[in-house]
């Protein structure tokens, strides 16, 4: 009996195991990785089951354990379902996004994929174990997903927790990445006493085959370790609400319009008209509001929400020897009347601004689309008359005072593939059949992120997050590692989901900002959810009674912001504790393939001696 319990402990045992194991775990594979894909998908929205996710991943980690055949094949599989299922309010945007739903779902197969590859030779094939690998490798591609330029840093494990993100201490310190890992730790460590209790007969099967589990003491210290980690969260999360204590708060007026976005991809004098007639409404209410209560500093629009264009004409001098790469590019021609247009459209929006000013007589955000014009001051030799220019657009946020004059502008430093630019178009230029609009539509990014400020008695400052930006972990910290901006503001236009969970999703991801720098995060949301979050995460106020109520209706709301000071862990050391990951995974590899080679090399010279 002691030498067949000692056989089943080593590797060999399940080196060859019986046809009846190969085909009874050959048929789980597929099953059980299609069934951990459709739990990880109900903790997210619109089921929002967090719970599950702390044990969504068992059966797919198990399988990885103790399968052999098509095992990476069916990781593959499982990513791919959750990512069908959890992107699929993608393709509502437009016909042609049917393309990025099933591209935005294979990158998430592609997450699984790669995390199954990792698995199998650290765990199965190296024999490290599992809850070591596990979080290591599941957050080092998360990592990669935010970072790649056309990443999607959308469904994070971590994003499962959101509701209990006022109790997260640590994610002050690693971000949103340290709880993916304890939610993964969790799993694995949960995957291994599973493994352990099949094996004591549980199942004679399963027994019989299972690849070899933690002994007894590392179980125990790999439990004690999760156990601490999820026992010093809320001790943290007190530390930090001791150490970073609100010292003020700034009354704002949010404004949520219900505009869907057909109204810019399909123009109309009748759907122009009746947009014209909902802003006034909003103006009416942002006004009514102004009147009943002088406090409010702050009226916050969103994203592309105002009916002007900001269009500026700034004279250059084309001086081949700029250094400016705008100027590089090839020159478009105005003829007089052309410019002359343009001219008229900048004066225009000038009075646009003014007369919202005197409507509404306090300092504003408008989420605009931008058109700057550089035009040479000198005429065209080859064509005299004409002008000269370059057009350049930016997805902007203004701050514009209470007399109407604009005081700043910060232009989106992180633009959306197809929705905001088509990427790879000068190699593949069939990549523009993949784009909602006919024609050039491609904005710049921007380059500086810098804080907004109102300098006035008991100035406002503050940082503008635009659109997706408040989803990216490492551009919030950008505008606070050398300013004093005491809240955050994301202004966004999801008018293009038409009040699918994308709505609700796209919230629990900004609280996650918020917690991580430690500031407020005030949310103005074409179609919503637009809120304002505490700087722990935790929901402060919303235009209605809950979230479902929020979404998909206009709305005018007052709320109180709390005001934060100093700087976080996350905000000083940035992706630290990412790039320890990637640092322990490296090491295991070299470790793991060095001692694959000695074992070779030795091998072979055995092999050579023997003959």
């Amino acid at each position: 009996m002691a030498d067949r319990s000692a056989n089943l402990e080593s590797p060999a045992a399940d080196a060859f195991p019986p046809p009846s194991a190969q085909g009874w775990r050959g048929r789980l594979v597929w099953p059980l990785s299609l069934l951990s894909g459709l739990l990880l998908w109900l903790a997210y929205f619109p089921a929002d089951w967090g719970w599950l996710a702390w044990f969504a991943l068992m059966p797919w980690l198990w399988i990885l354990r103790i399968g052999r055949r098509r095992v990476v094949l069916s990781s593959f599989g499982g990513g791919m379902l959750f990512g069908l299922l959890a992107v699929q309010w993608v393709r509502l945007a437009h016909p042609t996004m049917y393309f990025a739903w099933f591209g935005l779902a294979l990158l998430l197969a592609l997450h699984w994929w790669l995390f199954a590859v990792g698995v199998r030779w650290l765990v199965t094939r190296q024999q490290l174990p599992l809850p070591l690998v596990g979080p290591l490798l599941w957050t080092v591609c998360e990592f990669l997903r935010a970072r790649l330029d056309i990443g999607f840093s959308w469904y994070f494990l971590a994003h499962t927790q959101h509701h209990l993100l006022p109790y997260l201490g640590l994610v002050p310190v690693t971000g949103a990445y340290g709880i993916s890992a304890l939610v993964m730790l969790v799993n694995t460590v949960l995957t291994e006493f599973l493994i352990r209790w099949h094996r004591r007969g549980q199942c004679s099967l399963v027994s019989m085959t299972a690849t070899v589990g933690l002994s007894n003491r590392a179980l125990f210290w790999w439990s004690l370790l999760a156990i601490s980690l999820l026992l010093v969260n809320p001790l943290l999360a007190w530390h930090w609400q001791k150490m970073f204590p609100p010292f003020g708060v700034e009354r704002i007026v949010i404004v949520q319009p219900n505009e869907p976005q057909e109204i810019r991809n399909e123009p109309s004098e009748e759907r122009w008209q009746k947009f014209l007639d909902s802003f006034k409404e909003l103006v009416k209410q942002v006004h009514a509001h102004l009147h009943h209560d002088p406090l409010i500093k702050l009226v916050i629009w969103p994203e592309t929400s105002m009916p002007y264009t900001w269009v500026r004409v700034q004279k250059v001098s084309a001086d081949p020897t700029s250094t400016n790469t705008l100027l590089a590019r090839p020159w478009n021609l105005f003829t007089p009347e052309e410019f002359e247009q343009v001219q008229e459209e900048e004066r225009e929006t000038l009075v646009t601004i003014r007369e919202l000013a005197r409507l509404l007589p306090v300092p504003q955000v408008h989420g605009v689309n931008t058109r700057l014009y550089f035009v040479d001051d000198t005429a065209s030799p080859s064509q005299p008359g004409a002008i000269r220019y370059q057009l350049v657009r930016y997805n902007s946020a203004l701050l514009v005072d209470s007399q109407g004059n604009v005081l700043d502008r910060y232009d989106k430093m992180y633009c959306i593939p197809f929705g905001e630019y088509v990427p790879l178009r000068d190699i593949f230029p069939w990549m523009e059949w993949l784009s909602p609009y006919s024609y050039d539509y491609s904005i710049l990014p921007g380059t500086q992120a810098k804080p907004l400020a109102v300098v006035t008695k008991g100035g406002i400052n503050f940082a503008v997050l635009i659109c997706y930006e408040d989803t990216v972990p490492h551009l919030p910290r950008q505008f606070l590692t050398d300013s004093s901006a005491q809240f955050l503001v994301n202004i966004s236009n999801d008018g293009w989901f038409h009040g699918s969970e994308e709505h609700e999703q796209h919230l629990a991801i900004a609280r996650f900002r918020a917690a991580e720098t430690r500031r407020s995060l005030v949310r103005s949301v074409n179609m919503g959810i637009s809120a304002v979050i505490d700087g722990d995460g935790s929901i402060l106020a919303l235009p209605k009674e809950n979230w479902q109520a929020s979404k998909a209706c206009p709305a005018v709301f007052v709320a109180d912001v709390p005001q934060y000071a100093g700087l976080t862990i996350y905000v000083r050391w940035g992706d630290w504790f990412c790039w320890s990951c990637v640092v322990g995974l490296g090491l295991s590899l070299l470790v793991s393939g060095g001692q694959h080679f000695v074992l070779h090399r030795r091998s072979s010279g055995n092999f050579a001696r023997s003959a």
